[in-house]
């Protein structure tokens, strides 16, 4: 029986319980939630929350609206 493998790129963080199927890529600085069901190729900078999960927003777009409110 021969597993396909699974990529997870540089300063990508996944949250408790999230499952990656065998064969997935994910890019780097990903986020992916609690619980989700990832598979596929998961572009650089996504953030990817549901089951199945989906592209919920860009890293680079949302760190920008959150420092915008810190200031």
């Amino acid at each position: 029986m021969a597993f396909k493998s699974v990529s997870i790129g540089d300063y990508s963080f996944i949250g408790a319980g999230a499952i990656i199927l065998p064969g997935t890529t994910i890019g780097k600085y990903c986020i992916i939630g609690a619980g989700a069901v990832v598979k596929g190729h998961i572009e650089d900078y996504s953030i990817m929350i549901g089951n199945p999960a989906k592209k919920y927003a860009d890293t680079r777009l949302w760190a920008e609206r959150v420092n915008k409110y810190r200031q």
